[in-house]
């Protein structure tokens, strides 16, 4: 008989990734506010029904929990508290759920990011037991994985980085100028450049959800270092494009006002609790990651 998993924010592009690599091992449900009965192959479960006295987390195995508001966009105040408010209050949710539980689920892998440190050039690797940073995106990660910790079950706190992926997220942004022969990279290009291929994300949910050591805040980012500007070379070499366009950091802060720090601010962090559970990264050279997208 499969295990139940019940996923939040599954809507994504992370989630939509997860749900093709788990649906023919797993029973998955998918919590969502849509008023469908099914989205991609999968039964659905309507956020009002955490509230019922029947619980529907009553012996289902695991819940995964995605949510949280894009942070690539204009951070308006209103933008800022929803970023906040999507993610802590969502994660409160389903850990009351869990809580109430006579039969809870073994297990709440709940997404953060590695925004978590606040990343300057000269500071790091961090690893898992560093203290988060003062920026808003690292008080955010660390209430966020706080909330989670309330869960009275197994609690996994998915710490990250910049998610490649051919069209979605940073990658799917940062190709564009580069196909316009304007590619370069943003600020001195030294700050990190955290990546992790898509394949390895959803291999590592899949990992944790059979691990049972696996437990507390794991760095979701390759082995490998890599700064911004190594970043963009590589991804211009694999595209055919220069890499040549140097955006200063005071033109960035001026468009994007906050939200730069997460291009300009982000931290190195080291790989430790993964490798030492024994997690094999399916990419962890730049090159074989991108030309996995971009084939010649």
């Amino acid at each position: 008989m499969k295990q139940t998993i019940c996923i939040a924010g599954a809507t994504g592009f992370i989630g939509a990734h997860l749900i093709k690599h788990l649906r023919d091992d797993y029973e998955l449900i998918i919590i969502t506010r849509k008023k469908i009965s099914s989205y991609m192959g999968c039964k659905t479960l309507q956020w009002e029904a955490l509230n019922l006295s029947s619980n529907p987390f009553e012996n289902v195995d695991a819940v995964i929990n995605l949510c949280g508001k894009t942070i690539l966009r204009y951070w308006t105040k209103s933008h800022k508290k929803a970023m906040y408010d999507s993610r802590i209050n969502t994660t409160r949710y389903l850990v009351n759920a869990i809580n109430s539980c006579e039969n809870k689920p073994t297990c709440l892998i709940n997404a953060s990011a590695v925004g978590f440190f606040e990343g300057k050039e000269d500071d790091g690797p961090y690893d898992e037991d560093d203290t988060a940073g003062n920026t808003f995106l690292a008080k955010l990660c660390r209430d966020w994985e706080k909330e989670s910790q309330e869960a009275q079950t197994r609690v996994v706190n998915l710490r990250i980085g910049l998610v490649l992926d051919k069209d979605k997220g940073f990658l799917g942004l940062l190709k564009i100028p580069f196909y316009l022969f304007q590619g370069g990279h943003l600020g001195t290009g030294l700050q990190a450049c955290p990546w992790i291929h898509i394949s390895d994300v959803v291999n590592i949910i899949s990992f944790s959800l059979k691990s049972t050591e696996v437990e507390g805040p794991i760095h979701l980012v390759s082995p490998e270092k890599c700064s911004l500007k190594e970043f963009c070379s590589a991804l211009g070499k694999s595209l055919r494009r220069p890499s040549w366009l140097h955006i200063p950091a005071f033109l960035l802060k001026y468009i994007l006002g906050e939200m730069s720090t997460t291009l300009l601010m982000t931290p190195y962090v080291k790989q430790r609790k993964l490798l030492k559970y024994g997690y094999i990264f399916k990419y962890t050279s730049l090159e074989k990651a991108l030309n996995s997208f971009f084939k010649h």
